[in-house]
Parts: structure tokens; sequence; C-alpha cells
């Protein structure tokens, strides 16, 4: 049975999921929550299997009520439920997902329309693989939270950079690892932090002079979070575009890439059909068609047909990047539930790309990640820091002096 609890100030809300949820077998609604405060301490009673919050509400607002819970309990499920109102509350439900929630979808508002069935059926699907995840799986690599990080921005083992907490001291036998292989950049990576996490990367062997065209990063549950980070990392003129395919929920594309842009020094933005790939750029699949690399270096828009289970399919983008740019590209999967981004993750490694994918102590969900990994598509399996120190050293490549 999965014990869920509602937190929404609006009655009527509240009256409709447990409408909803509560003929849904396997599913029980233990409580209902009117403010934040309210949900901080019925969580703490309850403890239930998931919480639906509520973004904007009295007294205590989702957003903070998110950060309060899973600083307190990390391995608390939240899946925000928000209207699709303005940027500003798509930004709000972002920060919340950074914050832990695993999960936002919007308000069910195909009740009002007669489609009652339809939406009870897709809610309860949410939830329930909302149980696969594990939120507290980020703690391995998130920083501490901003009102920490201000009181204390230096520990002992430890040092911050930017928004990665990274450990200061390596184990022995990661350092005698990683001073069998070659470095991946003969140019020291721009802070220290960085250049000793890139020391401890147990990696193949890569070409001396490998340098990408191209970045292409994949994700589902969990991801928008690492993403955010990844980005949010790099330099303004990082000389490689970015072009990412998200599964999201219908209406919170454009929402994800103004959050990405706003948090970040490069720009992002919704992907248009036949857009080209400039370096420093960031380019974010839409919610309802599949995103493709052309050769030439453009992207392309395809119509997605009726009852895909993916919206934009991880696989038709990994695998027109195979096609297009061959070993030039570099290919990313994050955490994610089923098997989208295996194959075409595959076909880039056949295809001489190098391939990372989210390791299972960071995976919020080690879905996609794993398949790929057990068919052989991984080059290596990193966390999220790991991932920022490698493309900072690639970027270091096109800064070496002239022989």
């Amino acid at each position: 049975m999965i014990r869920v609890m509602i937190a929404d100030d609006s009655k009527a809300t509240q009256r409709l999921l447990m409408s909803l949820l509560d003929s849904e077998p396997g599913i029980e609604v233990v409580g209902t929550a009117s403010n934040g405060n309210e949900a901080i301490e019925m969580y703490r009673r309850l403890r239930p299997d998931l919480v639906t919050m509520d973004i904007y509400m009295p007294e205590l607002d989702g957003l903070e009520a998110t950060r309060s819970i899973m600083n307190e309990f990390p391995e608390a499920r939240i899946v925000i439920i928000s209207s699709l109102v303005n940027s500003k509350d798509l930004k709000t439900s972002f920060e919340a997902m950074r914050a832990g929630a695993v999960e936002v979808v919007g308000k069910p508002t195909g009740v009002l329309r007669g489609d009652y069935t339809e939406v009870k059926v897709a809610l309860s699907r949410i939830l329930r693989r909302m149980m696969e995840s594990h939120p507290a799986r980020r703690l391995s690599w998130q920083a501490e939270s901003p009102r920490r990080a201000e009181k204390k921005t230096e520990e002992k083992g430890s040092e911050i950079s930017g928004r990665f907490r990274i450990p200061s001291s390596i184990p022995p036998s990661d350092v005698a690892a990683a001073e069998s292989m070659p470095a991946l950049s003969e140019v020291a990576p721009p802070t220290a932090a960085v250049q000793e996490l890139k020391s401890s990367l147990r990696v193949d062997r890569l070409p001396e002079k490998y340098c990408p065209s191209l970045v292409v990063i994949g994700g589902s549950t969990g991801a928008p979070a690492v993403l955010v980070d990844l980005i949010s990392a790099l330099p303004a003129d990082y000389p490689l575009p970015i072009v990412i395919a998200q599964h999201i929920a219908r209406g919170f594309a454009k929402g994800l890439a103004d959050w990405l842009s706003s948090s970040s020094r490069i720009k992002a933005r919704l992907a248009d059909d036949g857009d080209s790939l400039r370096p420093g750029t960031v380019l974010v699949s839409r919610d309802d068609s599949h995103l493709v690399i052309k050769p030439g270096g453009t992207v392309g828009l395809v119509e997605r047909i009726a009852h895909e289970q993916y919206t934009p399919s991880i696989n038709v983008f990994f695998e027109s990047t195979a096609e297009a740019y061959g070993p030039r590209a570099l290919g990313i999967l994050l955490t994610g539930m089923g098997a989208d981004g295996a194959a075409g993750l595959l076909k880039m490694r056949d295809n001489g790309a190098v391939t990372l994918a989210q390791d299972e102590s960071s995976a919020v969900v080690y879905g996609m990640p794993r398949v790929a990994y057990e068919i052989g598509a991984v080059f290596k399996q990193m966390n999220p820091i790991e991932m920022v120190a490698f493309l900072l050293s690639i970027q270091q490549r096109f800064q070496r002096p002239e022989a």
C-alpha cells in the first residue's frame, strides 16, 4: 500500500486528489495539509511514502516546506503538483526539485473536461513510478543547503566549489589507480578543487587530442536538478554547444529552459527546428516532439507518433547524434526510469563517441544509466561532480598554447 499525503491550500484540490487516489487499488491518502507548516508537522507524524506538494500556500510555501522536509528526512519522496500560471511559478517548482522533490507535474485539470478516468490513471501511474526513486542519493554529490553554506563555507576534509561539495582527501587506492592513467588534459583545470578531483578519476585512455564538437545530454526523473548544477558550473564562454533531451510533463519544457538559463552563465532556450549549434549555448528539447541532431550543425524537430511512450525520445536523440557527429560527440545519460537512451548511447559509443552515465550512488533513479551500462554503452560511470570536472577539463583542451 502506497501511503500518500496531500499538501494543498485549496480544499477543492484536496478533495479532487483524494477522489482520484483513494479509489485506486494500492494507494491510500493518509492525510491532508493546507499550508507548508502543517505539511512539515504532518510528515513528521505520519511518515508517508509520498507527498504531493502544492507550491503556493499560506504561512509557508511548498518550496520552503520541501526544503525543510528534505533536510530532516532525505529519503522523503515529494512530487510537486504545479499549475502552469507563469514563468515565476514554474521557476519555483523547479527550485523545489533542486531542493529534493523527485518530479513536477501539472494539476489534474482534465477532470473539468470529463477526462476523470484518464487523469486518474495518469496520476496514479506517476505516483507508482516515483516509488522507485531514491531521493537521498542526491546527498552523495549535491552541496549543502544554501543556509548551511552561508554559515559554514569550509569544513575539515572538504571544500566548497560553486554549488558542489568536493572531497579534498582522495582514497589512496583511487590515487594509485589514477597515477597509472594518462591525464585528461595537459592543462590544469581552473580551480584546485576540480584539478584534485580530476586526478582521482579512473577512466579509460582517451586520445591525446580528444576534443569533441558537441555535448548531448539525456535525462528523466531526477535529472533537472543535475542539469542545473552541470550547466551552472560552466563558464559563459564554454567552447561547445550543449543539447538536452529531457522527459518532462507536458507544458513544463519552456519552464525548464528558462530556469536553466536564469541559473547559469550560459544561455538556454527551447530548440526550434533548424537551430544552429553554437558554442556556449544550450538547446532544450520541447515536450511535444522528438529532437534530432542533423549533419551540418543544426537540430531538427520530429513530430511524435500517437501512443509513443516517450516524447522526446532520448534514443532517437542519441542515434541521430551518432549518425551526424560520430566520434566528435560526447554523450551523457542521467538519472531516469526505464531504458530510454541506452540503445542510443550504445550507437554513439559504437560510432566512436565518448559516453558517460550517472552512477548508481548519485542517481535518484538508476534505471536508464543501469541499462546503458549493462549493454556496454558506457565509457565511464560518474557522479555529477565528476562530470563537471570532465567537462571543464575538455574546455582546457581548447585553451592549450600553440606548440
